[in-house]
C-alpha cells in the first residue's frame, strides 16, 4: 500500500504488486524485482475509519520502475533482499536445519532473524518458520507471549507433529495467536496446538478458508488447553476453528470457546472417508451463528464413511444459537450404517435455533448414543420442534438411544406457524415400521422431564411415524420408553401426543 489519490471526484486506493514476470513467460532473476502500480477505486460517504494491514513502501520517485539490490556478494543481504539460491552462503538463514529445531517467536522479535530463544521472530510468517515447517525433524514453536500469522501454512510432514505450544519446563499460560485474514493451517500431516489463544480477524464466509483445515484421512489436528475468541466485539467471523474435509483424526480437550458471533460452524466435521473426531472437557459459551446459507450451530457433523466416530464427553454448551438454521448447538447427519455419533455426561444450557434447540439429527443410517446429558432451558421457536432435540430417524439401519438423561423447562415457543411446535423437551419422528421397532434401534429410558413446554402438544415427548398409533403400541409393548417417576406415561397429557 502506498497511497491514496482523489481524481475527477473519484477516490482510489494506491497499491503495488510485485511482479514474477514480464507477462510472456519470462522471469525475473531473483535480485531484479518489479513492481507495478494499481489503482483501487473506492467510495466513502460520510467519515469512516479505515485500519490497512500489510507492508508500507516508502518511496522516493515513480514506485512503478523496478527497485533492484545487487545480489552478486550476498553478503550482508536479507532474505527480503535477496532470495535464497542453492549453495547459498548465509547458512544462518538459508540453510535448512539438520536435526530438531526448536523456534521462538515473540511480540518485539524480528522475523529476519533465525528465531531463536535469544533472537526470536516475531510473527509465524517469518521465513525460518515457514520454510522449515515440514523438515523430517521434530519442530516446535513456542509462542513467549504473542504472535500472529497472516499466511497459508500447509502442514505435510507426518514424521513427527507440528508443535505450536511451550517447551518442556516453559509456562503454561496461554499465548495469544492473532489469524490475520489469510492466515490459516492446511494439515495433511500431524499438528498439534497446546495453550494457545486463537484470536481471529472479522473475515467474510468463503470456501477453504479455516483456523486449521484437515484436508485428508491421514490428517492428524490436536487441540489442548485451547481457547478461541474474536478479535474485537462488534464483528462477525467467516471460518471455522477446525474444519474437517476428508476425515482423519481430531482430538479437542479442555478447549474453551467464548463469545464468538459468526457465520460459520466453530467445529466442522465433514467426513466421506476414515475419521474420528473426540471432543471432551470442552466449553462453549455464547456463541451465534447469524447466517443461513451453512447449516447447523457450533458443531456440525455429517458422517458418511464406516468408520465414522465422533465423541463428546464431559462437556457444556451454554448459549449457543442457530438463529436461522437447525441444532442450536449440535447438528448431526449419519449416512452410514455404521457411523456413530456419542454424547455423554454433556450439558446443554439455554441454547436455540429454528429446530432442535440443542441438537438437531438426521439418521439416513447410523447411530445416535446420548448418555446422562442435560438440557436445561433449551427452546426453539415455530414452525420448529424440540425444544432440546428434534431427531429424524429416517430408516431401519439407523439407531437412537438416549439414556439417563435430564430435560428441564425446554420448549418450543410461539412463531410464525400453529401446525408445528411439537414436542417442548423431544420431537422424534421415525420411519421404522412399528412390528421393526426394538430396543436395537429405538430406546429411550430413564428420562427426567421438569417443566418442559409445548405451544401445540406433547410438552415433554412427541413422537411421529406414518402409523403413529401403531408406533405408540410398539414403544409401549416393548417398553422401549421409560420416565422415572411416571407411572401414567401413555396417558399423561404430557405424554400422550
Amino acid at each position: 500500500f502506498i497511497g491514496w489519490e482523489k481524481v475527477d471526484d473519484q477516490q482510489y486506493w494506491i497499491v503495488i504488486e510485485k511482479q514474477l514476470d514480464d507477462g510472456q513467460g519470462n522471469y525475473y532473476e531473483r535480485w531484479d524485482q518489479h513492481f507495478i502500480e494499481k489503482r483501487i477505486p473506492f467510495i466513502i460517504e460520510g467519515t469512516a475509519t479505515v485500519k490497512i494491514r500489510g507492508t508500507i513502501i516508502h518511496c522516493s520517485g515513480d514506485c512503478v520502475y523496478p527497485i533492484q539490490f545487487d545480489c552478486t556478494d550476498l553478503t550482508g543481504k536479507t532474505i527480503q533482499e535477496c532470495g535464497c539460491i542453492d549453495n547459498d552462503p548465509r547458512s544462518d538463514i538459508c540453510k535448512p536445519p539438520i536435526g530438531n529445531v526448536y523456534l521462538y517467536v515473540r511480540s518485539d522479535g524480528n522475523d529476519l532473524e533465525n528465531c531463536n530463544s535469544t533472537n526470536p521472530c516475531k510473527t509465524l510468517n517469518a521465513d525460518f518458520i515457514s520454510n522449515n515447517i515440514n523438515i523430517p525433524y521434530i519442530y516446535q514453536v513456542y509462542i513467549m507471549d504473542s504472535s500472529s500469522i497472516n499466511y497459508k501454512a500447509e502442514i505435510t510432514q507426518t514424521f513427527s507433529e507440528r508443535i505450536y505450544g511451550p517447551l518442556a519446563n516453559e509456562s503454561t499460560t496461554v499465548r495469544n495467536l492473532l489469524i490475520e485474514t489469510e492466515g490459516q493451517f492446511d494439515v495433511k500431516g500431524k499438528i498439534l496446538f497446546n495453550y494457545i489463544n486463537f484470536v481471529v480477524y472479522a473475515t467474510s464466509l468463503s470456501n477453504g478458508q479455516h483456523t486449521i483445515q484437515g484436508l485428508l484421512s491421514t490428517s492428524q489436528i490436536s487441540l489442548q488447553n485451547c481457547q478461541y475468541h474474536m478479535a474485537s466485539c462488534g464483528i462477525s467471523i467467516g471460518k471455522s476453528l477446525v474444519c474437517m474435509l476428508k476425515g482423519g483424526t481430531q482430538t479437542i480437550t479442555n478447549l474453551t470457546v467464548s463469545d464468538i458471533t459468526s457465520v460459520e460452524n466453530i467445529i466442522k466435521a465433514e467426513f466421506d472417508e476414515s475419521g474420528t473426531l473426540d471432543i471432551s472437557n470442552s466449553q462453549f459459551e455464547r456463541v451465534t451463528k447469524t447466517s443461513n446459507s451453512v447449516i447447523g450451530g457450533t458443531t456440525k457433523v455429517i458422517l458418511s464413511y464406516a468408520s465414522n466416530q465422533v465423541s463428546i464427553s464431559n462437556s457444556q454448551f451454554k448459549v449457543c444459537k442457530a438463529l436461522y438454521t437447525q441444532g442450536g448447538a449440535i447438528f448431526v447427519e449419519l449416512k452410514n450404517p455404521d457411523a456413530q455419533i456419542t454424547l455423554t455426561q454433556t450439558i446443554f444450557d439455554q441454547c436455540e435455533s429454528q429446530s432442535g434447540g440443542g441438537i438437531y439429527s438426521q439418521l439416513l443410517d447410523g447411530e445416535l448414543n446420548i448418555d446422562s446429558t442435560t438440557f436445561d432451558t433449551c427452546t426453539v421457536t415455530q414452525p420448529g420442534n424440540g425444544g432440546a432435540l428434534s431427531l429424524y430417524q429416517q430408516t431401519a439401519n439407523s439407531a437412537i438411544s438416549i439414556t439417563n438423561s435430564q430435560f428441564k423447562d425446554c420448549k418450543t415457543l410461539s412463531g410464525s406457524s400453529s401446525i408445528y411446535g411439537w414436542g417442548g423437551g423431544i420431537f422424534l419422528f421415525t420411519s421404522i415400521s412399528s412390528n421393526a421397532l426394538s430396543s436395537s434401534n429405538l430406546l429411550m429410558i430413564d428420562l427426567v422431564f421438569n417443566g418442559c413446554y409445548s405451544v401445540i402438544g406433547g410438552h415433554n415427548i412427541h413422537i411421529r411415524s406414518p402409523n403413529t398409533k401403531e408406533t405408540g403400541l410398539a414403544i409401549s409393548s416393548n417398553n422401549l420408553l421409560t420416565v422415572n417417576g411416571t407411572t401414567n406415561l401413555y396417558i399423561s397429557l404430557s405424554y400422550i401426543s
